[in-house]
């Protein structure tokens, strides 16, 4: 699906540019990379899984991250007001060092840690992504709420409701 969506969106795209271009590209790459990782961590145990773990963080972090971009790059249609647009890439940018820095160094840690100590701590990086995940769940629900008030105000303001 990745490889088909790619081709459509080089086919779609008559310039190969852009914030949303290059968003709608990294995020589906990272949607695969995240699968990817995990698929090699679940279901193939011969599998490097340093390997296997940071093909799924690389794609994390582009994944969810990515989605953000995506929204961002289209708020401009919607939303005029420069300053709101500045305080939404904030929030992606702020974000991102808050949440995905943390976690990078966390899993990181982890690794080492379990090469030195021939453990498997997989558990405590699940704690902290699923304590992560109701903040990254806000930021998209406050980009995609931008479009929900604007199409309402929209609406409102229509002939056919006058």
């Amino acid at each position: 699906m990745t490889v088909e969506l790619t081709v459509r969106v080089f086919y779609t795209f008559r310039k190969w540019s852009g914030l949303y271009f290059w968003s709608v590209l990294i995020t589906t790459w990272g949607v695969t990379l995240h699968a990817i990782g995990f698929i090699l961590k679940i279901c193939v145990p011969s599998c490097n899984w340093i390997f296997s773990t940071v093909l799924a963080e690389i794609g994390w972090v582009s994944m969810v991250s990515g989605f953000s971009v995506v929204l961002y790059s289209r708020l401009h249609l919607v939303v005029r007001n420069p300053r709101v647009l500045q305080l939404v890439l904030a929030m992606i940018i702020t974000d991102a060092f808050l949440f995905h820095v943390p976690t990078i160094v966390f899993v990181g840690s982890t690794i080492i840690l379990e090469i030195k100590s021939r453990c498997h701590l997989d558990d405590s990086a699940n704690i902290l992504n699923s304590n992560l995940a109701p903040v990254r769940n806000q930021r998209i629900k406050n980009i995609s709420g931008s479009w929900d008030l604007w199409s309402a105000f929209k609406w409102q303001d229509s002939p056919s409701r006058k």
